[in-house]
């Protein structure tokens, strides 16, 4: 169709989406140096020797999907792609892998490692995009748990449960004596979660020496009876533990219940905690969940 805006001859003829990738070798070096100055960070522009996209890199497409599409190129002119260097075995480190950090993020794609850094991110011009794809012809997709991981590290970076830091201190320590636990009781037969989200509600988000809180998980609604009352006793042994340790004094005391059950409403002031990397690391289709 003559009136489909380059975005989305983009998304249609040649597969772009969120996820997607082509070879850093399929770019001429001359192109990839002139991609470097659309680099967010000044500091990170113009190629140097140290500051380049190698040959053997991966360049992965970033932006929402919505976004590659636009009708209208005037709106959104630019795709955002992420330089995924290949890196030596020796140099993952699981706290990169799974969105567990949002600077970083490493991949595993045909036997080989792949890091990529919030710093090496560019954008480049759609229209460049399409004229090099009418040359290169089809794009390659990351495997499912990758194309699961990059919309997440994007939107981590800006979606990070932001907590006082002492209460932030503390819960963390209670988190992580009962996390392996909560994951165990309230796994399905597939292995995945019944638990959505697990939600904490403050007094106040200021510094200060004591809070009134609420901890509370959101389950699906297929959720046996059995298991939503297992997913209780540990949030309300949770609640108990950091009261027991802080002196904090607790809220109303609904420690979970079912998504069909629970209003948006109700957890609008809630902050939600972010524990999509454990679902990910286990190829839980349900990560991501926002009410």
């Amino acid at each position: 169709m003559s009136n489909q805006s380059i975005g989305q001859k983009l998304f249609k003829n040649f597969g772009f989406r969120q996820g997607s990738y082509f070879l850093a070798n399929q770019i001429s070096e001359d192109t990839r140096s002139q991609w470097i100055d659309g680099r967010s960070q000044a500091n990170y522009r113009k190629s140097t020797k140290t500051n380049k996209i190698p040959e053997s890199s991966l360049l992965v497409i970033t932006s929402q999907n919505c976004d590659i599409a636009c009708r209208t190129d005037s709106d959104d002119s630019c795709i955002e792609i992420a330089v995924f260097k290949k890196i030596n075995k020796k140099k993952v480190f699981p706290g990169n892998q799974f969105v567990k950090s949002v600077r970083k993020l490493h991949i595993n794609v045909d036997e080989n490692w792949y890091e990529a850094k919030v710093a090496y991110i560019f954008v480049v011009d759609k229209i460049q995009l399409h004229e090099l794809f009418e040359k290169i012809g089809a794009i390659n997709y990351l495997p499912e748990e990758h194309l699961k991981a990059i919309p997440l590290w994007r939107a981590n970076r800006y979606l990070r449960t932001a907590l006082p830091d002492n209460l932030d201190h503390e819960f963390k320590q209670v988190l992580s004596l009962y996390l392996n636990k909560l994951e165990a009781e309230t796994k399905q037969n597939d292995g995945k979660s019944y638990i959505r989200a697990l939600y904490i509600l403050l007094d106040s988000e200021e510094e200060k020496n004591t809070y009134q809180f609420d901890l509370f998980a959101l389950m699906k609604e297929s959720t046996p009876d059995t298991i939503l009352t297992e997913a209780q006793d540990i949030i309300e042994s949770m609640t108990l533990e950091l009261i027991e340790k802080t002196g904090y004094t607790e809220g109303n005391g609904i420690y979970a219940d079912r998504d069909v059950n629970t209003f948006v409403s109700y957890l609008t002031p809630f902050i939600r905690v972010n524990l999509d990397h454990n679902s990910l690391a286990k190829n839980d289709d349900e990560i991501g969940f926002e009410c």
